[in-house]
């Protein structure tokens, strides 16, 4: 098979204008018009409002390129597109050639009309909000939608990113362009179109079956060699002309597995199909995932069961991580899959409202042992079920599976994100319920869920998230006794973090709480005079309507207000860690009962308030520090449900049995030691062991003086953890004197620190991008805690050691 590669500089025009622009494919319409300086940055200030005029009009994307002389005009030629986004017609010199009407698809269409020497290709990119405005016109009936302070309306008729016609953290970017790969191909007798597999155990030995899907354009004979791990063997196929399918068993030996992160290594395997026309490569891991959802005493089990163990789940929620297709760099994934990593992390959600990621996002899972629950893209709304809707999303699906399923990572298929829920929002479907529900299960029975039955039976269908699972259409925002739960109650409902303890969920695959990015990301879209919550550019850049309202009557409920505004940026961080700290330390706790926490949400899409971990330029908030502790696998989880005793767990995620000396101390506020108690444990594998219960005294100025601090210590392993016995704004905090010395090694600053008093949330910071080891830790009087920095970037860091400024919660008051 020939290849002519279509991607790099093309011409991007607006239909209604002559003038065009050097673009990038893959890339997209705004990159191009920022680059151009056509249109203001949408992520600065309130500039988001200024270019929705871009996603209301018609671009066309062109480009030239020559075919030889020499070309043979006897083969069969295609051209193949792979994430046009969304609605768009491909015309090869003036000639339409296909049509687009799904970003989530690929598309290879014919071509008869090349000529030698010059041709140009052009790309329609229809308006997408137009054409969803279109399509609504159409409707026998509304089917209604999820609204958002800035919103391109009717999103959930077209098949695009969903997120990308506004969400309650993310901007209304209506982009369009091409985001993978465009390619012109041809073959005088056949095209392989894709090669997946099937690992099964028999009797504890392994088989690969391996399907070969390819079209012919004669009938031939062919031979194929097909290369497992070193070893080849040759398959003679007999080809007729139209589509093929070609299966073949592979018996391999001394197989290891492929493990979660945290569980085992991450073996992958080379798989090669090689012919004299093509050659497909790909790397498989074998793993036995079983979800396993049993009635028990409490309800209904939901948990991942790998290679025969039983996983926690620890991690969050994906969203797409740019507003802006271009921007979404292999360096970026990589980045934030090993920030996943470093915090403890064995599971990612990818969610319905965002996008199937690129290639690289499951590969790179893959080589880090990230687990994926893998939604549909379908998010908080009710969807068409007329035939052309239905057909579309099938053929989406099937692509979709056959690329994705032979990823290891891959554990779970979800339908949609929250669209049951969405049968109770709106006025439509409460008034008619049986027509609503109907279409909503043509769409995800009747076309996603048996998609995933016929095509990947050896995964997990899961209808939707959250769901007690097939034909169950439970409160799964607010019963904890079966399927997985979106908590909500605590943030949308305005519970106190104590509600956290009121419920033990099943699996926990959405909860979360808000908080502001720092005073660097912050100066990036917001003017000098906008520092402040109340200011034009900070409440466009709070995309939940009381979310700014909810952050600070919280701060006023658990702490002392802070002086100024950078302190008020770093309290939200630490109220948010502190709230999902009470969560997920609690239900590990309840292990077995809860057995999975994906808390809302790891990343950004662009500069904003929100509920994520990881700012979008890559910094670290609280949080994502808070992670990495609370999900280590082994952990003390120390918690106080009443403010009557203190419960200490041990936590432990291994495969080993853990003893040590447990140590307790009543530690004042001045670092005075006023108790000490101290015994044997043991942490048996996989399980949560309640260590100890403290009874604290009713005694109001012993709960403001002091706190309790929990440590488990032996050679090979230091643990540590604390709460207080008040809220921290009834807490007589003592100011701290802090004592730094600073060294440079290489590119990395070396920090030691030691503080006068015990001091909470230690937060050290400097004026450059870059990541320290930790952050927002406790650190004791007389303790010296060592944690280093690296810059993302080359540096004077000689220049660093006089701007080191060291925050803690006592500090901000």
């Amino acid at each position: 098979m020939n290849i002519i590669e279509l991607s790099g500089n093309w011409q991007l025009t607006m239909d209604e204008e002559s003038n065009s622009y050097s673009a990038n494919i893959p890339g997209d319409i705004f990159s191009t018009l920022i680059r151009h300086k056509i249109i203001p940055h949408p992520y600065k200030g309130k500039n988001e409002l200024e270019v929705q005029w871009v996603g209301r009009k018609n671009w066309r994307y062109s480009k030239n390129f020559i075919i030889p002389d020499t070309f043979p005009n006897d083969q069969s030629c295609f051209i193949h597109l792979d994430r046009v986004d969304s609605i768009a017609t491909i015309k090869i010199n003036g000639q339409e050639t296909g049509k687009c009407d799904n970003s989530f698809k690929e598309y290879n269409f014919k071509i008869t009309n090349l000529v030698p020497g010059n041709n140009e290709l052009t790309i329609e990119i229809h308006s997408p909000e137009n054409e969803a405005i279109n399509l609504a016109g159409k409707l026998n009936y509304p089917v209604p939608f999820m609204k958002y302070p800035v919103q391109s309306p009717h999103r959930n008729l077209i098949r695009k990113t969903q997120c990308h016609s506004g969400w309650d953290w993310g901007p209304s970017i209506m982009t369009g362009g091409v985001y993978g790969s465009v390619f012109i191909y041809y073959s005088k007798s056949y095209h392989i179109k894709n090669m997946t597999t099937r690992q099964i155990l028999l009797d504890n030995k392994w088989r690969i079956d391996v399907n070969i899907n390819l079209v012919a354009y004669e009938t031939i004979t062919e031979n194929f060699n097909l290369s497992f791990n070193g070893k080849s063997e040759n398959i003679t196929v007999n080809l007729k002309s139209g589509d093929n399918n070609v299966a073949h068993s592979i018996n391999p030996e001394n197989i290891e597995l492929w493990w979660p992160a945290g569980y085992g290594k991450q073996v992958l395997y080379d798989l090669t199909l090689e012919s004299p026309k093509q050659l497909i490569t790909k790397k498989i891991g074998f793993r036995n995932i079983e979800v396993i959802n049993e009635s028990d005493k409490t309800g209904t089990s939901m948990f991942f069961r790998v290679n025969g163990r039983d996983i926690f789940a620890k991690g969050a929620n994906w969203i797409p991580m740019d507003a802006l297709p271009e921007n979404e760099t292999e360096k970026r994934y990589e980045s934030l899959l090993s920030d996943v990593i470093e915090a403890n992390m064995n599971m990612l959600r990818v969610w319905g409202g965002g996008q199937y990621e690129k290639n690289i996002f499951y590969e790179i899972c893959d080589q880090k042992g990230i687990l994926i629950w893998q939604d549909f893209m379908f998010s908080c709304a009710l969807y068409p079920a007329n035939s052309d809707f239905l057909d579309n999303v099938e053929e989406e699906v099937r692509y979709q599976i056959t690329r994705l399923k032979d990823h290891p990572s891959v554990a779970l298929w979800c339908g949609n994100n929250e669209d049951i829920g969405a049968l109770t929002w709106f006025d439509e479907s409460l008034k008619n319920r049986d027509r609503y529900i109907i279409d909503y299960d043509r769409l995800n029975e009747g076309v996603i869920g048996r998609l995933v039955k016929s095509l990947d039976p050896d995964r997990k269908w899961w209808p939707s998230s959250p769901s007690a699972g097939e034909g169950d259409y439970s409160d799964n925002w607010h019963d904890d006794s079966k399927g997985d739960m979106h908590y909500w109650s605590v943030w949308h409902e305005g519970k106190p973090f104590e509600s956290y303890y009121d419920i033990i969920p099943r699996f926990c695959s959405e909860f979360g709480y808000q908080s502001f990015p720092g005073i660097d990301t912050v100066k990036s879209f917001a003017g000098k005079d906008q520092l402040n919550i109340s200011s034009p550019d900070l409440i466009h850049h709070q995309k939940n309507n009381r979310g700014n309202s909810i952050i600070t009557s919280s701060i006023i409920r658990y702490f002392r207000f802070p002086e100024n505004f950078e302190n008020f940026l770093y309290l939200s961080q630490v109220q948010q860690a502190y709230a999902i700290r009470t969560a997920i330390e609690y239900w590990r706790a309840m292990r077995p009962i809860c057995m999975g926490t994906l808390y809302w949400q790891l990343n950004d899409n662009w500069p904003v308030a929100s509920w994520s971990s990881i700012e979008y330029s890559g910094k670290w908030k609280l949080l994502h520090y808070a992670a990495k502790e609370f999900y280590k696998p082994i952990h003390l989880s120390v918690f106080s449900k009443d403010k009557k005793k203190v419960e200490i767990y041990g936590l432990n995620d291994t495969d080993l049995i853990i003893s040590g000396l447990l140590t307790i101390e009543i530690m004042g506020f001045d670092g005075t030691i006023l108790e000490k108690i101290e015994q044997k444990v043991e942490l048996r594998s996989d399980t949560s062991t309640k260590l100890y219960e403290y009874i604290i005294p009713d005694d109001k100025l012993y709960q403001t003086e002091n706190f309790i601090i929990a440590s488990l210590n032996r050679s090979d392993l230091s643990l540590n953890n604390y709460t207080f016995f008040a809220l921290p704004r009834e807490c007589n905090l003592k100011k701290a004197v802090f004592n730094t010395e600073i060294n440079k090694s290489d590119n990395i600053l070396n920090l030691t620190i030691t503080s006068s008093v015990p001091s909470f949330y230690v937060q050290p910071e400097l004026d450059i991008q870059g990541k320290f080891s930790d952050s927002g830790f406790l650190l004791l009087p007389g303790q010296k805690k060592t944690i280093n920095f690296r810059p993302d970037n080359k540096t004077d860091l000689d220049k660093q050691k006089n701007r080191l400024n060291i925050r803690d919660l006592r500090s901000t008051y």
